[in-house]
């Protein structure tokens, strides 16, 4: 016990210690800090973004000095002498810099101003202040190579009364000049006073990027007008016209804000300056231009306003008061209803503009501002100081409130944020009035981190001046606020809030304090010198631990101080350290601005760790509120009755009228539109909240009246549609643990939909529909424990769920009536159809966003196949079909188009234009449903589908041409061409099938061989724009409907299984074909024979066991062969397993002959589980996997919960039956199964569908512990490439959560987070296939086509305007789906300048060797030979170099572990890699070291080591294993043959020759085969992605 008590003694002795040593070392902490002084303040400092570097323009002797290490040292800029007056940086391209001087020279930098290029502009740069004044470079908002140049003002011929305006506004005149070449050339444009882009902003969509509009003299008579052009302003000229026509002059401001131009000036009402009436238009695209009202009672005189920070859909300006230079009236425009509302009064501001006015960075809809209290009196008296009060808003400004202390402050209780005391801080106007660089004022209280606010002032019913307040902070976003330091402060946030750094600016001093937690606690350092400070910044987004101060010194110099905290903690944050936080409103819960909640995730202050993720700010996370009243604003004809506060129709009869009209005496119910509308942009949940903005159904009061009329009139069919009886299941079979019901159709089932049901929605229903060929619908909302027929009496010949949401389901009648039903089958009604459906389709198509938008084509006057006035018309309805309005008349289809991989408009509509005799169609759009706006796309259209984002549209080639041509969007609105390789003939007569874009890239068969019963093709891949093609395997079996035997596995990435022509040259000539299946694990890059189970389920050997892959492997029936094409292979919740039919053997042997197979591991290793043929499907995320006998009448159904290790049965009806599917729900997470199943013939056409319920079958729910990984239910398991030994598939290693096999529970809901990655991987073989013009040769090699020039790889700089470099071809490009950085990038040996990026190229690449580099280079070659040669031969006869070993396989070993075995070898290297410097003109001489190092210590240093590219005489590169590089050798002497240890390539296909002779044509011209017969096929292109699936049938799409 004493002993125990003793070590117990020294523990805690110990603890005490470490603890006091720990805060010793803490308390002696002191950044590392660097300083260097300047002669004169400066004018601007500019901080790039994501970069280290730093900008100080001295004033006013306009010296420029650069920091490449946040200020750590600077240098300064040679600028030729000339006196730099501006530093403006790209708006939208943070790296590019300009620097003017007043003189013509200027300099541009496009590497963040670490290299500068002189540019000359027509005029020396005008520099001006004024906000109404062009700025003298006007840029592009989506063109960095485009601009405007101001020159200065000049004299024009306007009258007296117009040059007095503009010498009193400081207007001029200015002759303005355009670029396309990023300043290199320069060409007029037009005389005018204000021009800019009219895609000013990145999200401003024009005509054409060429628009420019201008502020010029229209006339002595109207002043200043609005021109626009397309041609800058050569002919195309357009004066610009407001709603109802008018003429927009007037102007004094033209600029851009967000996503719209503004344009604002005003009205000169009498002589009287006062009385000027001031005007806003905006536009969106610069040619609408929309009116914003301001109040009646406001008039204002010109450059009275600022433009101020405001959110989405809002405009927010302040208004200065007449004649009161500080005051000012906050205004809030809706940009929709155009109209403004004052939202404050009295604001404080200065006679330049300035507001006390500042939004949040990275928060919506908080506003903080300063009130003069006394405003009222000031303007009857301009002689009182005014009384300034603070103010915050949680609403965008439409309710104020006070500051108020939190309970931790000390002067809480006393001051309780009221009209009597609250916390009044400094903003905008005092920065701006104190010393501050130009580009500084910026924020006065808010950080990129997330909810942190800083502040300077004091608490009291006023605010006192700046010397006497203290520093305040918030980590609240505002809401509460507590005194962090006595006195006045500047501060600012470093690793995203870890640290605080602030220096006082009221004193001189040399002294800094620093936070660690939040501002809870303070500590100090010293700075040898004391200073003023006048600047305290870092990077823009906060997230480096350096900062800058900028301060002037006792003897009138500035210093700048340089800080840096990078080793004050000494952990970096983990997930633990991290807490998500909601942005709060007034009330304190969680703010709801715009109908979602603000949701980030920030370090918690307790926590001591670095975040360490610079340049990555935080991200905020969106979710929806319920919706309220607030969300809501009234529609359109509507507005606000000031009594009842409800929105009501504008025409007091509009309601009666719309009764009158629909209630004709046979109708029960009218609907009225909705008063309401929700605020364009807000993103509230009407399911879960306030619905305002659906139409209102009311009873016609005369319906009871008609139906008791003797003429018995009939109902009409806008209403409510009757449902039958619920009737429940039969109850079947129940042991216990499983059970069965059953239920009775008459006739067979000719199709089901399952509803799948939203998990983030409360309802649990499973919900299913289903169509017999009886033509009648039933539903069920248990999963089949009970029916209802929809709709007795109807005759329903199809129905279609609203792919974009699952709560919607529309069934198409025989009678021209659509029954449809909005809560998942609950509740039904129905409209009349415009037309004739076509039959075959399904003639609706429906908006992703907009639910009540459907487009209908149909037919009218075709009631007799040959007449002449038949007409395909499309029609659109905005109301559920109840009204519609035509679309476009003589159409093949029309359709809504979104869900594209790039934003696109939410009203972008398709239609395929028929020309004459069907030939000739077009392709054309339009976002205003046609009434005014029509643009072509595609012409000479063959079809068009959409597939995974993409749009791919197949057109005829040119006149008397046979080949098609095809083009790929992305956007919906810009088409590029897509190109193929030369030896594919793309011609009418093939068939080709999109098979979907899942994986980044688009997967095109094109037909090869069209003979009947013997079809076969070659797989395309697309890159991942989809504009080049290359060929991924060829001889791919395809049916005669046009679909093909190709399925990506939906659990994991890149895992694709085909099945191939064997006897391809046999099967043209009309043999059988006889096929093979085969597998990718790199997304059609490499392929393999599926690798066969060693035994079958009875244990016994395959007779081909023994024999290679190519004669002995897995074949599996696929996609040409299903019953049903929605039953896949795989699952996307159960990870990893598939399970299909087939058999183990030389090729593919009929259906019903095969066995049931599966995998786990995502087809690396197989399974057989049954003898015969079996059904499958995945229950609950694969807890449970089913099985049910295909081909034979059955009772009975397997069921495994150890994923096919063991397997049990269950009989589920005493009568045997024919299961024609089994299914579950989509998501397959359900514990219940049914079976569709037809009845025996002698009971007639009947067929039963039977609940298979296994939720009692586990009991226990499973558990995923993230904190106790090892005590829980569940594995991580990563999916790998069969021939890698790393984990590594497409650059990433994933981890997936799975269930243990033998844990006995069930999942449940889908799991939140199913899949981590865990890291990023280095580049490998595996991440590359061949590029365009190459081929995979019989070693895997990428090699070109005989006779063919790699692709020209400088078009990606015309595509990537930011473009530096391209890299030159090398047979290899990156799968799309790889994120892998470094190690073996096969595509990137030699980079290339893009023309005109010279310059930046220079400063990034150190280009070739020349002089005493190459001498000494050469020397170091020879000597290391001569050492190489010494070593080889001394140590390889006297000290046996290296060992040979037999492995456990006999096979050898060549052991060289011994330190000059691997000195030796790093000179190989070295002498390889200095070959290949003198061959690519390219210093890589800095990885020499590390090279060494590896070799001698066997550490990675550098990842160019395992150079893995060989290049022959002809410039063409071909890959050299990767996996063993380690003795690399010059063969013959020569560096061309660069080769590795081994030459193998994991995974080659054994067909991968190209049909024909591996040529390709010339180009889209050459000739075609003599002979060859040419008729056009009308099916030629059919949609086989999973999204465009038919079901049982097969709808061509072309």
């Amino acid at each position: 016990m004493k002993l125990l008590h003793h070590s117990f003694k020294s523990y805690l002795a110990i603890l005490l210690l470490s603890v006091f040593c720990f805060n010793i070392v803490n308390a002696d902490y002191s950044p590392k800090i660097s300083s260097k002084d300047f002669s004169s303040p400066p004018k601007q400092i500019i901080y790039f973004e994501d970069t280290s570097n730093v900008l100080y323009l001295d004033d006013p002797k306009g010296l420029v000095y650069f920091s490449q290490n946040d200020g750590e040292s600077w240098e300064k800029l040679n600028f030729d002498n000339e006196v730099i007056k501006l530093i403006l940086v790209h708006p939208y391209k943070k790296n590019i810099v300009y620097a003017f001087s007043d003189s013509k020279y200027q300099f541009r930098s496009i590497s963040a101003g670490k290299v500068w290029k002189k540019i000359e502009t027509p005029e020396s740069v005008h520099i001006s202040d004024n906000f109404f004044q062009s700025p003298s470079i006007v840029f592009h908002g989506k063109r960095q190579d485009y601009a405007l140049f101001a020159g200065q003002c000049i004299d024009d011929n306007s009258d007296k009364k117009e040059k007095e305006k503009e010498k009193n506004n400081n207007f001029c005149s200015r002759k303005f000049y355009y670029t396309r070449d990023g300043f290199l050339t320069f060409k007029e444009l037009t005389t005018a006073h204000t021009c800019i882009f009219t895609e000013a902003t990145n999200l401003i969509n024009a005509e054409d990027q060429k628009s420019v509009i201008c502020s010029s003299i229209y006339d002595n008579k109207h002043g200043l007008s609005l021109a626009k052009s397309l041609d800058w302003f050569q002919d195309d000229i357009t004066h610009i016209n407001a709603e109802g026509g008018v003429l927009i002059t007037g102007i004094e401001l033209l600029t851009s804000v967000d996503h719209y131009l503004i344009a604002i000036g005003h009205n000169i009402l009498t002589t009287d300056k006062e009385t000027e009436n001031l005007f806003i238009y905006i536009s969106y695209d610069g040619k609408a231009w929309k009116e914003i009202s301001l109040p009646e009672n406001v008039n204002f005189r010109s450059n009275s306003f600022s433009i101020l920070k405001s959110f989405v859909n809002s405009l927010h300006i302040d208004l200065k008061i007449n004649g009161i230079d500080n005051l000012g009236q906050l205004f809030s425009a809706n940009l929709d209803t155009g109209y403004f509302n004052k939202i404050l009064d009295y604001t404080n501001r200065d006679p330049a503009g300035n507001v006390d006015y500042e939004t949040l960075t990275s928060i919506d809809g908080i506003i903080l501002s300063n009130q003069v209290s006394n405003g009222q009196s000031i303007i009857l008296d301009d002689s009182l100081s005014p009384t300034v009060r603070s103010k915050i808003s949680f609403d965008n400004g439409n309710s104020w409130t006070f500051l108020k202390l939190s309970d931790s402050d000390d002067d809480s209780q006393s001051c309780r944020g009221d009209t009597s005391c609250s916390l009044n801080l400094h903003s905008i106007v005092e920065r701006a009035d104190n010393f501050k660089p130009n580009n500084m004022i910026g924020k006065y209280y808010s950080s990129p981190v997330p909810g942190l606010l800083l502040g300077v002032g004091n608490i009291g019913s006023s605010l006192k001046d700046y010397d006497y307040s203290d520093t305040y902070m918030s980590n609240d976003a505002g809401l509460s606020w507590a005194k962090t330091l006595n006195g006045p402060y500047l501060f600012e946030f470093g690793d995203s809030g870890s640290v605080i750094v602030a220096i006082s600016d009221s004193i001189e001093t040399n002294s800094i304090k620093y936070s660690r937690n939040m501002g809870k606690t303070w500590k100090q350092v010293s700075i040898k010198d004391s200073i003023y400070a006048k600047v305290l910044t870092t990077t823009p987004d906060s997230t480096s631990s350096k900062f800058l101060i900028i301060g002037k010194t006792s003897n009138g110099k500035y210093k700048s101080i340089s800080l840096n905290f990078d080793k004050l903690f000494d952990r970096k944050c983990v997930e633990n350290d991290m807490e998500d936080w909601y942005v709060p409103s007034v009330n304190g819960q969680s703010m709801c601005f715009m109908g979602y909640k603000q949701k980030f995730s920030r370090k918690k202050s307790e926590s001591y760790c670095y975040v360490g993720k610079l340049y990555n700010e935080a991200e905020v996370v969106q979710e929806s509120c319920p919706c309220v009243e607030l969300d809501y604003e009234c529609a359109y004809d509507f507005s606000k009755d000031n009594e009842s506060g409800k929105c009501v129709p504008n025409d007091s009869l509009y309601f009666e009228s719309i009764k009158s009209k629909e209630c004709d005496g046979r109708t029960e119910i009218y609907s009225l539109p909705p008063s309401y509308r929700k605020i364009p942009g807000n993103q509230c949940s009407s399911i879960k909240g306030l619905n305002l903005d659906s139409d209102v159904v009311k009873r016609c009061p005369n319906y009871e009246i008609d139906m008791n009329n003797k003429n018995g009139a009939p109902k009409d069919i806008n209403h409510d549609v009757a449902e039958g009886d619920k009737q429940e299941a039969t109850d079947s079979m129940n042991n216990g643990k499983i059970k069965s019901l059953n239920f009775q159709f008459s006739g067979t089932i000719k199709d089901y939909i399952y509803l799948e049901r939203d998990v983030s929605k409360d309802n649990q229903d499973e919900t299913i529909v289903l169509l017999t060929s009886e033509n009648e619908a039933y539903v069920t909302h248990d999963q089949g424990a009970s029916w209802e027929q929809i709709a007795p009496g109807e005759e329903i010949i199809s129905f279609k769920l609203n792919p974009y949401n699952s709560d919607h389901v529309f069934l198409l009648t025989t009678n021209q009536k659509i029954i449809y039903s909005m809560d998942r089958a609950d509740n039904w009604k129905s409209f009349r159809t415009p037309s004739i459906d076509i039959p075959g389709t399904f003639p609706i198509s429906f908006h992703p966003k907009k639910p009540s938008w459907l487009v209908w084509t149909g037919q009218t006057g075709c009631e007799n196949a040959n007449s002449l006035t038949c007409q395909t018309n499309s029609y659109v309805s905005r109301s559920y079909g109840k009204r519609w309005e035509i679309l476009k008349k003589g159409v093949e289809r029309c359709s809504f188009i979104q869900n594209l991989n790039l934003p696109t408009s939410d009203m972008l509509i398709y239609c395929i234009k028929k020309g004459n005799n069907d030939q000739n169609k077009e392709l054309i759009a339009s976002t205003d449903f046609f009434k005014y706006n029509q643009v072509s796309l595609v012409k000479n259209l063959i079809d068009y589908s959409i597939v995974d984002g993409f749009v791919f549209a197949a057109a005829e080639g040119k006149k008397d041409d046979d080949e098609i041509r095809a083009f790929v969007s992305m956007d919906g609105e810009t088409f590029a061409e897509t190109f193929f390789p030369h030896n594919v003939d793309m011609n009418k007569q093939k068939t080709y099938t999109l098979l979907g874009a899942k994986s980044k890239a688009i997967s095109l068969h094109v037909t090869t061989n069209s003979r009947e019963g013997a079809e076969f093709g070659t797989l395309l891949k697309s890159n991942s724009n989809g504009t080049y093609f290359i060929v991924s395997q060829n001889y791919v079996n395809r049916n005669s409907a046009g679909y093909v035997d190709f399925e990506q596995i939906s659990s994991l990435e890149g895992v694709v299984v085909v099945n191939v022509v064997a006897n391809y040259k046999e099967a043209r000539k009309g043999a059988k074909k006889s096929l093979k299946s085969m597998i990718s694990h790199t997304d059609g890059a490499q392929w393999s024979y599926i690798q066969p189970p060693s035994v079958d389920s009875e244990n016994k050997k395959y007779k081909c066991a023994g024999q290679p892959l190519e004669k002995c492997s897995l074949h599996l029936h696929g996609f040409t062969e299903r019953r049903d094409y929605r039953d896949t292979f795989s699952s996307t919740s159960a990870t990893g397993v598939m399970i299909g039919v087939g058999n183990v053997g030389d090729s593919l042997d009929s259906f019903y002959e095969g066995n049931t197979f599966i995998t786990k591991d995502g087809g690396v290793t197989w399974k057989e589980i049954k003898k015969g043929v079996y059904q499958w499907e995945y229950g609950d995320q694969g807890t449970i996997i089913a099985l049910v006998a295909e081909q034979d009448n059955t009772n009975v159904i397997y069921y495994t919960i150890d994923e096919g290790d063991t397997w049990n049965s269950y009989e589920f009806t005493t009568e045997k039956v024919v299961v024609n599917d089994i299914a579950t729900v989509p998501l397959d997470n359900s514990r219940k199964f049914l079976l569709f199943t037809t009845m025996p013939t002698s009971r007639g056409e009947r067929s039963q569908v039977f609940q298979i319920d296994f939720t009692n079958l586990l009991k226990r729910k499973c558990s995923l512990d993230l904190r106790n990984p090892d005590d829980d239910d569940f594995e991580l398991w990563s999916p790998k490439h069969p021939f890698s030994s790393s984990n590594c598939l497409f650059g990433h290693e994933t981890q997936y959560y799975r269930k243990l096999p033998n844990k006995e529970c069930y999942i449940g809901d889908s799991i939140a987070d199913p899949y981590v990655i865990v890291k990023n991987c280095t580049c490998t073989r595996q991440d590359y296939e061949c590029d365009f013009n190459y081929y995979r040769d019989e070693h895997g090699e990428c090699r070109l086509i005989t006779g063919y020039s790699p692709p020209d790889h400088s078009q990606y700089c015309k595509q990537n305007r930011d473009a530096i470099e391209y890299w030159v071809p090398t047979g290899y490009r990156r799968i799309p789906l790889t994120t892998c950085q470094g190690g073996n990038e096969f595509d990137k040996v030699d980079p290339m300048p893009c023309p005109g990026r010279e310059e930046a190229f220079a400063s990034i690449y150190e280009r070739g060797l020349q002089g005493l580099k190459l001498i000494l280079l050469i020397a170091a070659i020879l000597v290391g030979s001569f050492i190489v040669f010494y070593i080889t031969y001394r140590y390889y006869y006297y000290a046996r170099y290296g060992q040979i070993r037999l492995d456990e396989n006999n096979e050898f070993t060549f052991t060289d572990d011994t330190l000059v075995n691997k000195a030796s070898k790093a000179l190989h290297v070295i002498m390889v890699k200095a070959t290949i410097q003198l061959n690519s003109g390219y210093d890589y001489s800095k990885v020499y070291l590390d090279t060494i190092r590896e070799r001698l210590y066997g550490k990675k240093m550098w990842s160019f080591d395992r150079f893995a590219l060989k290049k022959d005489r002809n410039h063409r590169y071909t890959s050299v294993d990767e996996e063993n590089t380690s003795s690399v050798i010059f063969e013959g002497g020569s560096s061309e043959n660069l080769l590795g240890a081994s030459d193998e390539v994991a995974s080659i296909s054994p067909f991968t020759d190209l049909e024909g002779d591996n040529t390709y044509k010339d180009d889209r011209d050459a000739k075609k085969e003599k002979g060859k017969s040419m008729s056009f096929q009308d099916d030629l292109i059919t949609d086989q992605s999973k999204d465009n699936l038919p079901g049982p049938s097969t709808d061509k799409l072309i």
